[in-house]
């Protein structure tokens, strides 16, 4: 082998262990990480409510977060835990499922913080793995990075990559919670790959610090995730506040026009009306050339995010100097900031109107040109409800401002208001309401309140035989060898009815009730003979012409048999019911009629489940129609009664679960729902 041969292969050889050795660093750097990090995440279950056809839907929905503290402090995303969700558990790396409570929400970064009830952890002893923050500011592009979660709900995991772009930007930002997330956040651009439940999961350097937290699955080979730069001065603010504190000014923004000449500054979009900007005197239009101090030059979009913190980190209420220029001069401007306003400000469901509202902020107050915040926004109606019905109906969008005479300020005005008028009543109350539609004022009347469910008629009252049928037609006597009879044959002798009592059995031909004969031959006149029962009084007996097969295929006999008729069992729909309108169910005691169609055994005990909306609580729980309630936390059902007063005292001891134990056909099963008490 000659030199040159031996030399070439010296060094791939030296190439291939520096290379294995590169490897097998990486992968003891990985490891490290891991093991600071992984132990610290959390899978969340949350239960959420979506505001549509004039009622609160409840759904269920997954995602990822990371504890950050001893204390239990976890972090994830706003639109894992916003404002519409009413219970939170979480799953920690021990498997342990832990209840938790939000601390507080910023939509604007996108950011939440719950904190974990680890007082109820059954061995309180055993700490709970955290993690720690990096900064975002020292990643740069190409370096290595852990994505970590629990994707589509499944149980934690770890994908690789690299990170791709230190400043991303969306051309149109980002909305949610009605806020843009543009405008605060460049993300980090990334290609570990982020599926539906990751978001809320850790981005991790291989020193085991986070440095963003997983936001966006933005396909191929490009998702994004908050710095945590942005993210944990707006988690320890929430931590230390319960929200995140930020000045406003009605300024808006954006970068300088390409023919505008000018080098430095921003260009003034927009000023809001009765702003803190309009007091001071700016005008779209102007260059903003310093704020507070600090010189200003946004020439692109990526720019604006650093000028909107700024803005936004100002002290509330501090006096702030502007330098603007305006036609080739330069003024200076002073304002004092405000609080920025969130631009959610909360959906709210009212039953008793069929429909859900919010109050309204001061920019819907501005865009509908109101001089005042007053009233109730209706956002959206139910279906056949109170103000639907209403002549003429309340709409989408309309604004409540008066009830019988009494001005509505705000929601919390309107549910006490209702409270008072419909305290006590069986039925709905008519009331006068005055509400504006867009730039007028109308008037209508709504009966708000609910309906009584319990009702009864006279079908009870009348002669039941007690058993089901169906007409003998002339094809079928006719094959039977009962030429020229006309009847009906019984299909189903119920228990301890009139019809057993007399002796009558299922296959028997009915001709003759008190020597009227039942003149039918096709299926649709079984009403006949129901009929003809009816007309009979209760508690006499009558006669009945019965033809009984002896033994021999249609070897029919004649038999005179005496049934004493008894009073009809009330229908279903007359048994006494109880809706929750808490857990949206209703039940009613169990009918006879319940028994006749096999879904319940004779003689049982507890409540019928007549109806579940769903996206309620109970349809959570997989409550199903159908299913008989037997007990209640171990306490036995007899009827409504015992019911109705089982989950009266839950209530008042606001119990964090309820436990049915149902039975539906031949099955039975523990059903659990979770309580979220009104306030």
């Amino acid at each position: 082998m000659n030199r040159t041969r031996i030399f070439f292969l010296s060094l791939l050889l030296a190439g291939l262990l520096a290379g294995a050795e590169n490897v097998q660093n990486s992968r003891l750097e990985a490891e490290k990480a891991i093991e600071k990090v992984f132990p610290a995440i959390v899978r969340f279950h949350v239960v959420y409510t979506n505001y549509e056809g004039g009622r609160a839907r409840k759904g269920e929905a997954y995602g990822s977060g990371v504890i950050i503290s001893a204390e239990g402090y976890a972090v994830t995303n706003y639109h894992v835990i916003d404002r519409t969700v009413k219970k939170i558990f979480c799953t920690i790396s021990t498997n342990e499922e832990i209840e938790a409570d939000v601390v507080g929400q910023d939509a604007l970064t996108d950011i939440a913080v719950v904190k974990l009830r680890l007082e109820e952890r059954k061995d309180r002893n055993i700490p709970v793995k955290f993690a720690s923050f990096g900064s975002s500011a020292k990643v740069n592009i190409g370096d290595p990075i852990l994505a970590m979660g629990s994707p589509r709900a499944l149980s934690r995991t770890i994908t690789a990559g690299i990170i791709g772009n230190t400043k991303l930007s969306l051309p149109y930002g980002m909305n949610i919670g009605w806020e843009n997330v543009g405008a605060m956040v460049l993300w980090l651009g990334h290609d570990a790959q982020i599926l539906p439940g990751n978001s809320g999961g850790p981005l991790v350097n291989m020193q085991g610090e986070i440095i963003g937290i997983n936001e966006l699955g933005l396909g191929g080979s490009l998702d994004a995730a908050i710095p945590s730069d942005v993210v944990e001065p707006v988690v320890r603010e929430i931590i230390k506040k319960g929200k995140v504190e930020r000045s406003w000014t009605g300024l808006t923004c954006s970068p300088l026009l390409k023919n505008s000449g000018e080098q430095k500054g921003a260009l003034v979009t927009d000023v809001f009306k009765a702003s803190p900007a309009e007091a001071a005197g700016v005008e779209p239009g102007d260059i903003l050339l310093n704020y507070d101090g600090s010189d200003i030059t946004i020439n692109f979009s990526e720019d604006l995010p650093f000028f909107f913190r700024l803005v936004a980190g100002t002290p509330i209420g501090k006096e702030v100097t502007l330098k603007v220029k305006r036609g080739g001069k330069e003024l200076v401007k002073t304002l004092k900031t405000r609080e920025r306003e969130i631009a959610d400000p909360g959906e709210v469901e009212f039953k008793e109107w069929g429909f859900t509202g919010s109050n309204l902020t001061e920019r819907m107050m501005r865009q509908r040109k109101r001089t005042n915040r007053d009233g109730v926004i209706v956002f959206t109606v139910k279906i056949g409800g109170q103000c639907e019905e209403a002549k003429p109906a309340i709409k989408q969008n309309d604004i409540l401002v008066s009830v019988n005479g009494k001005a509505v300020k705000n929601i919390e005005e309107l549910k006490a208001l209702t409270g008072e008028l419909t305290k006590g009543r069986a039925e709905p109350v008519p009331v006068i309401v005055a509400f504006d539609r867009e730039a007028e004022r109308w008037m209508t009347i709504a009966k708000i309140g609910f309906k009584d469910i319990n009702k009864s008629s006279e079908e009870a009252k009348k002669s039941y035989l007690g058993a089901s049928f169906q007409v003998l037609t002339s094809g079928l006597a006719e094959q039977l060898k009962l030429k020229n009879i006309a009847g009906v044959m019984l299909t189903c002798v119920y228990k301890n009815t009139a019809a057993e009592k007399a002796g009558l059995l299922a296959g028997d031909i009915i001709t003759s009730l008190d020597g009227d004969n039942i003149a039918v031959s096709r299926p649709e006149e079984t009403e006949v003979f129901t009929n003809m029962i009816k007309k009979k009084r209760t508690g006499q007996t009558f006669e009945m012409t019965v033809f009984r097969l002896s033994g021999e295929p249609a070897d029919y006999r004649e038999m005179k048999l005496p049934v004493k008729f008894e009073r009809s069992p009330a229908p279903k729909d007359e048994m006494k019911k109880y809706e929750d309108r808490n857990f949206e169910f209703t039940v009613r005691d169990i009918s006879f009629f319940d028994y006749t169609e096999n879904n319940a055994d004779y003689g049982e005990k507890g409540v019928f489940v007549e109806t579940v909306q769903p996206g309620g609580w109970a349809a959570l729980a997989r409550l199903n129609n159908g299913s008989i309630i037997q007990s209640v936390d171990g306490q036995k059902v007899e009827d409504i009664d015992g019911f109705i007063s089982i989950m009266e005292e839950a209530a008042k001891n606001k119990k964090k679960r309820i436990v049915f134990f149902v039975k539906k056909g031949i099955y039975t099963d523990f059903i659990q729902l979770e309580c979220v008490w009104p306030k």
